[in-house]
């Protein structure tokens, strides 16, 4: 679809569509329009080994904060490894680390049934979402550096999905 055809008013559209060949999906973000907001480029889609995995991140500045935000979706069958995944998410938090002074990191997206337990345990980031977005199970996550200013709601969606909204906002 054309950006205008799924335009917001007053919010920037940020998005990666999958790679060709494959059906649906894909992430698109939408940032207010008066934060400062641009794509990353951390880890090589270009790489056949890695094209097809979906994370992308933004850098957002905000009350002269950095914000490095990174919007993911692993599929429930991905045509990757997940050790893959795994690698991909980690060198870039490492280099968000590394080219940032004290970032503001939120991880945030659809895991499925992915171990994410190295966000916490290698990273120190916190998973804030503590209820079922997807029936009984928690696939939709949010894991963030500074957990003590964030809040996280999971809602009904207005949409047509299985999946609940999460919706997460500073205390």
């Amino acid at each position: 679809h054309a950006n205008d055809i799924v335009a917001i008013k007053n919010f920037c559209l940020f998005r990666r569509d999958r790679g060709h060949g494959r059906k649906g999906g894909g992430i698109c973000v939408y940032v207010r329009s008066d934060i400062s907001c641009h794509i990353l480029q951390l880890h090589s889609n270009d790489n056949d080994e890695t094209s097809s995995i979906e994370i992308l991140w933004l850098e957002c500045c905000y009350d002269n904060l950095t914000y490095c935000v990174a919007c993911c979706y692993h599929p429930p069958k991905p045509n990757y490894s997940v050790i893959q995944f795994i690698e991909v998410l980690s060198a870039d938090i490492d280099l968000v680390n590394s080219r940032f002074d004290n970032p503001f990191i939120v991880v945030a997206g659809d895991f499925n049934t992915l171990d994410t337990i190295f966000l916490e345990n290698d990273f120190g980031l916190c998973q804030i979402v503590t209820n079922p977005t997807h029936g009984h199970n928690l696939l939709d996550k949010v894991f963030v550096s500074r957990p003590d200013i964030y809040i996280s709601n999971v809602f009904c969606s207005l949409l047509k999905t299985k999946h609940c909204a999460v919706i997460v906002d500073n205390t």
